[in-house]
């Protein structure tokens, strides 16, 4: 539902969406984190990486890449998938735009 929102959701309403996701979870930790590691909220995540624009897009692509050598240490399908899928080229795509 929330992927469905940011890619058909307004502007405004999709800043929001991914401001909650940027934001750090009550206990501190990284919201980012927490979904990419999970069966169908990664692909949230690739949403939010999609559609945002600006300091928004640069915020959560260094989020993510700062999170991807967390990845390598769950044990889970999705983040194994995810981790193998995304690191050649999204490890140049964060090089380049944080560069």
């Amino acid at each position: 539902m929330v992927e469905k929102c940011i890619i058909h959701g307004l502007e405004e309403e999709r800043r929001r969406i991914i401001d909650e996701l940027l934001a750090p979870a009550p206990d501190g930790s990284s919201i980012i984190k927490t979904m990419l590691a999970g069966a169908f909220s990664n692909y949230v995540v690739q949403q939010a990486l999609k559609w945002s624009v600006g300091a928004q897009r640069e915020a959560i692509y260094l989020e993510t890449a700062n999170q991807l050598s967390n990845l390598r240490k769950y044990s889970t399908t999705y983040s194994k998938h995810l981790v193998t899928s995304q690191s050649p080229s999204f490890a140049l795509v964060c090089f380049f735009k944080l560069n």
